[in-house]
């Protein structure tokens, strides 16, 4: 250790600067227990690093463990470098209760053969600014498991980043949790770039308090063959001016399991985006339930790109208790081959002025059961679109009912068009308890050929001012029944 020489030699000191260093270099082979725990009560401007740079072959248990309780600006670095075959235990808790300005970094970078537990758990309650860094850069083969948990009750301005980049071969479970009750403005990121064959079970749960103006982003890139269960569900409290953007971007071979569940209570002018790109092959569950508790500006946008080839289930629920003023786009382009059972069903206790669109543009082959179903309380000004594209071959199932009680001034299109082959059944029932002025369009253009039912009732419980239109244009060849039933019990001046 080195100190500066004016100061004494020790931790205790609250007028010294120090640079401390405890590098470990290895070269071993056999059965081993390492520890270096460093406690520290210190005050001042320090450089602490604790450098491990091993080749070692046989079964170990290596902890690192860092408790400190200090005062100052500091630069802070706990960079592992391994090149070590065997069974490995290994630990690099930091806990620390710290005051000032910080840079944090704990890199993992490891070329590693066997079965692993690594674990980097961060817990702190610190206050000041802060840039803190735990990326870890694995080139690992064998079974792992992989975690990064870092728990959080800090105050003030931050850079965090967890980035996790990985080439690994084996049966891995790879765990990033990040548990935050934050106030101040933060940038947060958490990218996960993988390289990886096996069988794996992924998650990035992100659960936090926070509150101030924040970034947060939570990367998936990948590049994955095997069986897959993929999570990254966000649980956020949080107030304030808000991005958030959870993009998963997939290049995937295997059978899968995807969720990106987010539950939130918010309350702010938001921008969220769970944008997901997909090139997939194989069988799928492919989840991203939205449930909000929202107040304020919105703009939420979930689109799927996918071509996917394969038996899916797909789901895109959202559940939304909100109240402003709201952009919301669930729009969805595939390019599927395969037996799909694809819903988007939208729930919503809305009160504002909204615009709602859940496009669907399909190009895909086989059997399918296509629901959007819509069922809203929503009260306030609204234009409501759910259009679908199709070119489909195969035998379907679709359906886009909507059921409402609004109130309010509305624009609601329901625009089918589609370029269809095979035996169909087409639905698209509307129920409405509405009260106010309306515009209601249910056009259906097809160019079918093949056995079909096509169902569009209307049953209707509306007062008010109504234009509604429900136009079929047809170009068809085969044997049909094509039923548009409208039942209403209507007040008020109509145009039907």
């Amino acid at each position: 250790m080195v100190y500066s020489p004016s100061c004494p030699h020790s931790f205790t000191s609250s007028l010294c600067d120090y640079v401390i260093g405890l590098p470990v270099q290895c070269n071993i082979r056999g059965d081993y227990e390492i520890s270096l725990p460093v406690q520290c009560n210190i005050r001042g401007d320090y450089v602490i690093s604790l450098p491990v740079q091993c080749n070692i072959r046989g079964d170990y248990e290596i902890s690192l463990p860092v408790q400190w309780n200090i005062r100052g600006d500091y630069v802070i670095s706990l960079p592992v470098q391994c090149n070590i075959r065997g069974d490995y235990e290994i630990s690099l808790p930091v806990q620390w209760n710290i005051r000032g300005d910080y840079v944090i970094s704990l890199p993992v970078q490891c070329n590693i053969r066997g079965d692993y537990e690594i674990s980097l758990p961060v817990q702190c309650n610190i206050r000041g600014d802060y840039e803190i860094s735990l990326p870890v850069q694995c080139n690992i083969r064998g079974d792992y498991v992989i975690s990064l948990p870092v728990q959080c009750n800090i105050r003030g301005d931050y850079v965090i980043s967890l980035p996790v980049q990985c080439n690994i071969r084996g049966d891995y479970e790879i765990s990033l949790p990040v548990q935050c009750n934050i106030r101040g403005d933060y940038v947060i990121g958490l990218p996960v770039q993988c390289n990886i064959r096996g069988d794996y079970v992924i998650s990035l749960p992100v659960p936090w308090n926070i509150r101030g103006d924040y970034e947060i982003s939570l990367p998936v890139q990948w590049n994955i063959k095997g069986n897959y269960e993929i999570s990254l569900p966000v649980q956020c409290k949080i107030k304030g001016n808000y991005e958030i953007s959870l993009p998963v971007q997939c290049n995937i071979r295997g059978d899968y399991e995807i969720s990106l569940p987010v539950q939130w209570n918010i309350r702010g002018d938001y921008v969220i985006s769970l944008p997901v790109q997909c090139n997939i092959r194989g069988d799928y569950v492919i989840s991203l339930p939205v449930q909000c508790n929202i107040r304020g500006d919105y703009e939420i946008g979930l689109p799927v790109q996918c071509n996917i080839r394969g038996d899916y289930v797909i789901g895109l629920p959202v559940q939304c208790n909100i109240r402003g003023d709201y952009e919301i786009s669930l729009p969805v382009q595939w390019n599927i081959r395969g037996d799909y059972v694809i819903s988007l069903p939208v729930q919503c206790n809305i009160k504002g002025n909204y615009e709602i669109s859940l496009p669907v543009q399909c190009n895909i082959r086989g059997d399918y059961v296509i629901s959007l179903p819509v069922q809203c309380n929503i009260r306030g000004d609204y234009v409501i679109s759910l259009p679908v594209q199709c070119d489909i071959r195969g035998d379907y199932v679709i359906r886009l009912p909507v059921q409402w009680n609004i109130r309010g001034d509305y624009v609601i299109s329901l625009p089918v068009q589609c370029n269809i082959r095979g035996d169909y059944v087409i639905s698209l029932p509307v129920q409405c308890d509405i009260r106010g002025d309306y515009e209601i369009s249910l056009p259906v253009q097809c160019n079918i050929r093949g056995d079909y039912v096509i169902s569009l009732p209307v049953q209707c419980n509306i007062r008010g001012d109504y234009v509604i239109s429900l136009p079929v244009q047809c170009n068809i060849r085969g044997d049909y029944v094509i039923s548009l039933p409208v039942q209403c019990n209507i007040r008020g001046n109509y145009n039907v």
